[in-house]
């Protein structure tokens, strides 16, 4: 699916879409990749928007792989100290603490 160079903001669409193996979001305005992220397609190429959250591009990188990832040359960093699932952990130190950013799972020690 090419949504490329377009002014999209949302992608809560496509989650639906099951049999999607390819995903162009490159130049959108896209900064929530959540819907992406927990789609449990087979992808075999994907280019994500230089807007997105860092933190998950970073946790895409790194905990969601797929076979040929374009990563942005840019990100946006103002959601990583934020607390994406309310637990109390920030979205980063979650990421890199091995917890998950998108669920409560933090263990107060």
């Amino acid at each position: 699916m090419n949504i490329a160079v377009t002014q999209v903001t949302d992608i809560t669409a496509i989650s639906g879409l099951s049999n999607l193996v390819n995903l162009n979001l490159a130049e959108t305005f896209i900064q929530d990749l959540k819907p992406y992220i927990f789609m449990d397609n087979n992808w075999t190429w994907v280019d994500l928007s230089r807007h997105s959250f860092c933190w998950q591009l970073d946790y895409i990188e790194y905990r969601h792989p797929v076979t040929n990832y374009t990563r942005p040359w840019g990100c946006d960093n103002s959601d990583n100290g934020n607390d994406y699932d309310g637990d109390g952990q920030a979205n980063e130190v979650e990421l890199w603490g091995l917890t998950d950013p998108f669920i409560d799972d933090y263990v107060a020690p």
